[in-house]
């Protein structure tokens, strides 16, 4: 990908509050409102024209996934007003054009996408009730459709929000992200650090006996039992859970304690096939 500018504008100069953001050359744009400021986007120019958007809020059971809605309209400001009965969602972000040759149409077309590229990221809760229209458009009109999908997704990864984007996989080839192991107690896991933190892949094993520090021992047992209850790990056997899907983590460590079963550090647990230390790679390099 090449490199990009992005222009954020603070139209009330509250970093939290009302803001546009923007791309270099090109004509679309997105407008992000929290959810008490819907009033005062009102005479925005932007809030009222087609519109492809997104409805976000917490997920107070997995962190991990935030709860969306994605939408489409014709008039964003009408289409917001109708969605004051869900109570989930404290942003909205609306992505349009500054020209005239985005519409109603393409905002559709565009909303099916991103609802199956959310549904097979798995990054976030859709709170969608049916599967968007799938609309059809003219060859040119897709290409067209395709470059505003990709700055789009740029723009919402900037904003802090990348459940348009998968996990990056276990298979994928990444010679400055290698893949690393740990082992433990009979467990072995694999995982891979990103850009938003640290990755254990599906099929890792993680010890169900712990040991864990008095600094741990009330948040390791809670983040295992989220883990859980989310589906990210099942219990394999009397000895052992083990991952059911890819889980992203905040940090090395926190990842290692899990598979570990006690408090570890991840920068020197997790090491390659060559038994090379996430410190060596990343902290020493």
């Amino acid at each position: 990908m090449p490199a990009t500018t992005i222009h954020i504008f603070l139209i009330e100069g509250d970093p939290t509050g009302l803001k546009t953001a923007e791309i270099d050359n090109w004509t679309g744009q997105a407008l992000v409102i929290p959810r008490n400021k819907l009033q005062d986007a009102q005479n925005r120019p932007e809030i009222s024209k087609p519109s492809v958007y997104f409805l976000i809020g917490k997920n107070e059971e997995d962190d991990n996934k935030p709860l969306v809605y994605v939408g489409e309209a014709g008039n964003f400001w009408t289409r917001v007003c109708q969605h004051s009965e869900k109570d989930f969602w404290q942003t909205a972000i609306a992505f349009s054009s500054k020209d005239s040759n985005f519409t109603k149409i393409h905002a559709g077309y565009l909303e099916n996408v991103c609802h199956e590229l959310a549904l097979k990221a798995g990054r976030c809760a859709l709170q969608n009730s049916t599967q968007p229209t799938k609309h059809q458009l003219p060859e040119r009109e897709v290409a067209a459709q395709a470059v505003f999908l990709e700055n789009l997704k740029i723009l919402l990864a900037s904003l802090g929000y990348s459940f348009l984007e998968p996990i990056i996989s276990k298979d994928a080839k990444d010679a400055e992200n290698p893949l690393f192991y740990n082992e433990g107690k009979g467990a072995l896991a694999t995982g891979r650090i990103s850009n938003e933190g640290f990755i254990v892949y599906q099929g890792s094993t993680a010890v169900r006996e712990t040991e864990y520090s008095k600094s741990a021992q009330e948040k390791n047992p809670k983040m295992i039992k989220r883990l859980l209850d989310n589906g990210y790990i099942a219990v394999l056997d009397d000895k052992y859970y083990t991952f059911v899907k890819d889980c992203l983590f905040n940090t090395p460590s926190a990842a290692s304690d899990i598979i570990q079963g006690n408090s570890s550090n991840g920068w020197l647990k997790w090491r390659t096939k060559e038994g090379k230390t996430l410190s060596d790679i990343y902290r020493d390099r």
